[in-house]
């Protein structure tokens, strides 16, 4: 980005630098038509480069190391299927025992229940809380990504409910 910006200085100073000697050499007529087409591509590149600096906006990756399960077997509604039918995908991780990121977690995932007294499949220890939540919302992926994210979540399984 700062690359465009940089090429896009340099553009305008050439033309700037052509059409002082466009002046200098009394070619007005040849130096107005040339400013207005130097306008012109000024605004048409200044455009270009915002309509690309706007669609630079750092997307969350689409996979995480942290999530054991394959997220690209979930569709856009967060639907999975298992057994021939479409259901929702329950995850589960551990968190430290502390209201802090519980109330880290909860702000990514508001449906997300926390059990502070079971360990889960996962294995949550007695100094951690028991996440669950499922991709059938909103942005699950988006959902399920920030968490990955966070130091203090080290895993994130798929769970099976008998």
């Amino acid at each position: 980005m700062i690359r465009d910006f940089v090429i896009l200085a340099l553009w305008l100073f050439l033309n700037a630098y052509v059409s002082s000697l466009l002046t200098s050499f009394n070619l007005i007529i040849m130096t107005k038509q040339i400013s207005k087409l130097a306008i012109f591509f000024c605004v048409i590149s200044l455009l270009c480069l915002s309509a690309k600096c706007n669609n630079n906006k750092n997307p969350l990756p689409q996979n995480s190391p942290k999530i054991t399960f394959d997220l690209d077997q979930i569709g856009k509604d967060g639907l999975g299927t298992q057994a021939g039918s479409k259901v929702a995908i329950d995850y589960e991780y551990c968190i430290p025992a502390e209201e802090k990121y519980a109330a880290i977690v909860r702000k990514i995932d508001p449906q997300l229940k926390i059990m502070k007294s079971s360990r889960g499949r996962i294995g949550c220890t007695k100094s951690q809380w028991l996440c669950m939540g499922n991709t059938h919302q909103k942005d699950w992926r988006k959902i399920l990504i920030q968490l990955a994210e966070l130091d203090f979540v080290a895993q994130i399984d798929r769970t099976f409910f008998e």
